[in-house]
């Protein structure tokens, strides 16, 4: 996850994800070991409820709880990347301050990344 200044539009999520992408790359192209954390994701009503698979290993690296829908206010199967999901989680908004963050999951199948999108 990434910080953003926008609330919504591809034009907010490009940059960070991209950044995330080029990190992951720099590492297996440099052969270091890679260690993603291994979530569960639920998308329902209530919104995207984050949770550590029984075999992951990465601890403290991602979000874990439910992220409300109310506060998701843009998601999308990324254009680039296929099998990434990527949405906007506003934090706080009102006239004076805006903070939102990006979150890209990187799934098992770029059909998985459309049916969470």
């Amino acid at each position: 996850h990434r910080e953003v200044t926008g609330v919504s539009g591809l034009h907010h999520v490009r940059q960070p994800v991209d950044d995330m992408i080029q990190k992951i790359r720099t590492k297996l192209d440099a052969k270091e070991q890679l260690e993603l954390p291994f979530l569960y994701v639920i998308v329902s009503p209530k919104g995207i409820d984050v949770r550590e698979h029984p075999s992951n290993k990465v601890k403290d690296v991602a979000p874990i709880g439910v992220m409300p829908i109310d506060f998701i206010s843009y998601g999308v199967q990324d254009i680039k990347y296929w099998r990434v999901f990527t949405c906007i989680v506003v934090r706080t908004l009102s006239w004076q301050t805006r903070t939102a963050t990006c979150h890209a999951f990187l799934c098992d199948s770029s059909n998985n990344g459309r049916k969470m999108a």
